[in-house]
């Protein structure tokens, strides 16, 4: 209910903009009996994708089914950028310069969201729930976030690693992009504040690693105790096989996943 309640108070934001009987109709995406908003995102592959849009779809089927928005239907689009840099920068120039959308929702990943963020305030579009938890997007105009903030994750996580489980040693494993150097940053940070040694920092570029026993294997040596995953799921899956390959069986894993559309920390410890 939480959540539903949520995208209602966002939408009505939005929809402020078209919500008088006076309304011109010059706005994009807006005809008299109108709203068009569009999207791009990984649809077919995605572990969540698909979920989330169909959660949307419904809603905003619900609103139409009441009469919409003074009389006015949604329509929406989506296209498929199968998580290529180069579709999602096609999709959205589409959605915008071509189909004339009146609101862009949520396209997935931090280095998306911000890139997104960009057009959104230099076109005036509003740009709803971006799939991402970086803070940069906070307090801008034409950007409703929902998520909570990875940076305020990672404090709460090590508060907790810190100060309940003991642990001293502490490393971190990432995805070398945006949504990685969050983590990364924020665990640095919190080792200078609580005095802890950082046993090291990891990067992996590739989203689907097929080996990663080398720098697991020098997280190892440094002794860490506690391991933090900030990665995408085929990353976490080559690092627990590595973990298994070169016998790690005394670390701790901690990872902040998305899993059924709440955030979760899962330990893992043999």
């Amino acid at each position: 209910m939480k959540g539903k309640s949520l995208f209602f108070i966002v939408f009505s934001l939005c929809l402020a903009l078209i919500s008088f009987e006076s309304y011109t109709f010059a706005e994009d995406g807006v005809t008299q009996d109108s709203i068009l908003i569009g999207m791009t995102g990984h649809i077919t592959k995605s572990l969540t994708m698909p979920e989330e849009t169909l959660g949307i779809k419904l809603y905003l089927k619900e609103i139409n089914a009441k009469g919409g928005v003074h009389g006015r239907k949604f329509k929406f689009i989506e296209y498929d950028d199968q998580n290529k840099k180069k579709l999602k920068k096609e999709n959205l120039i589409k959605l915008i310069e071509q189909d004339k959308i009146f609101a862009i929702h949520f396209t997935g990943g931090t280095p998306t969201a911000l890139m997104v963020m960009k057009y959104a305030m230099d076109k005036k579009i509003p740009f709803t729930f971006p799939h991402q938890g970086s803070d940069a997007l906070a307090g801008k105009k034409y950007i409703f976030t929902s998520y909570p903030f990875y940076s305020k994750e990672t404090d709460i996580m090590m508060k907790f690693l810190v100060t309940t489980r003991k642990f001293t040693r502490i490393g971190l494993i990432y995805a070398d992009n945006a949504y990685g150097k969050i983590f990364l940053n924020g665990v640095k940070r919190n080792c200078e504040k609580y005095g802890i040694e950082m046993t090291g920092a990891e990067p992996l570029k590739e989203r689907d690693p097929k080996d990663t026993s080398g720098p697991m294997s020098r997280l190892k040596a440094n002794n860490t105790q506690a391991l933090i995953m900030a990665l995408y799921v085929k990353q976490a899956a080559a690092v627990l096989r590595a973990r298994k390959q070169i016998g790690w069986d005394g670390v701790t894993l901690v990872s902040i996943r998305k899993l059924k559309n709440s955030f979760s920390t899962l330990m893992v410890k043999s």
